[in-house]
Formats: C-alpha cells, structure tokens, sequence
C-alpha cells in the first residue's frame, strides 16, 4: 500500500518477528542455510506432541524458502524506506543469497524439489503462486524450472482434493495453455 506509517507500525515488526524466528531457527552449513524438520504438508498434531511420522521431517522445504526470501526481501524494502535496522540488513541479505531452493535432476532435466532429497511435488504450486519470486522476465531460469516442475506433476493436481484451488492458479501463473487450464 505504501503505507508507512502502517509499515512502521504494524508490518515491519510483524516481518522482524517471523525474520527474528528464522534467524534463530536456519543452520547455516556448507555455504546454504538449512531448516530442518519441516514439514510440507500438514503433521498430524493431533497424535501427540512427539508424533512424527516418517517422511515429514524434511529439510529446506519448497513453501518454507519461498515464504522466507519473500518476507526477507519485503523487510529489506522497508528497513530501507523507514531508514531503520541497517545493521541488520547485511544478516538478511546474506540469507537471502544463500538460502536457495532444493532441486532434483531427472534424465538431464532440472526441477524444484519439495525439499531436499524429494523429488517434483505438489508444493511446486504453492511455490509459484507466491508473490513476486520470480517469472518469465525477472529470473527466467528458474521460471523455466518452475514452469517444467509443474507440468511434471500438473495432471494429478487438477483432480487432488487439496490442491485445485491453486492449482489453476498457478497454471496461469505459469503460462500454461489455457485450454488445458480449463
């Protein structure tokens, strides 16, 4: 919105929150940071607060690294219109640069990966639906990655009980044939 005196007040420290969570959370080892035990699809709470069923203990989660590069580069933008946090800015940008997306190579092809060690998935969707990350003009590499991932696993998509409602989306959102969306 442009907001700043909203931003100042009620965005930016929100954002500063969720970053001061991550910050503490990300490990950062062999030049990337990592999440663990993250979970790309719903853990089943309910069974106890130690239940964690095999599977979703994941690392560096697709929806995880995108959620995060988004936020951090909104409170970069704020930081720098409010003139505030400077010395934090060099932390955010060094996690921004080195917290990159889990990729999987199939028969020479690239895709996004759910998170690492998986292969294509459904959280390819949530990926390319959220905001501003990257498209055809802004970073076409991994548009075109993002955009090959999707067509992927797409078929299955339209008809998963969870997932149409981003599905088409995130077709359009990539380009997809609008024949096929429809």
């Amino acid at each position: 919105t442009r907001d700043l005196k909203y931003a100042r007040e009620v965005a930016y420290p929100y954002f500063k929150e969720q970053i001061d969570f991550w910050e503490d959370y990300l490990i950062f080892k062999d030049g990337k940071y990592y999440s663990l035990n993250d979970a790309n699809t719903e853990v089943e709470y309910w069974l106890g607060k130690d239940y964690m069923p095999k599977g979703q203990d994941h690392i560096n989660c697709l929806t995880s690294v995108a959620s995060l590069r988004i936020l951090l580069k909104a409170a970069l933008d704020i930081s720098k219109e409010l003139s505030v946090d400077e010395c934090r800015r060099e932390k955010w940008e060094h996690m921004l640069k080195y917290r990159d997306y889990a990729y999987q190579e199939e028969n020479g092809e690239v895709y996004f990966a759910g998170n690492e060690g998986a292969g294509p998935g459904w959280s390819v969707l949530w990926f390319t639906c959220l905001g501003d990350e990257f498209g055809p003009y802004k970073n076409p590499e991994k548009y075109k990655i993002a955009k090959r991932s999707f067509e992927k696993v797409h078929q299955k998509l339209y008809d998963h009980p969870n997932c149409f409602t981003v599905t088409y989306a995130a077709a359009a959102r990539l380009g997809q044939n609008p024949d096929k969306i429809i």
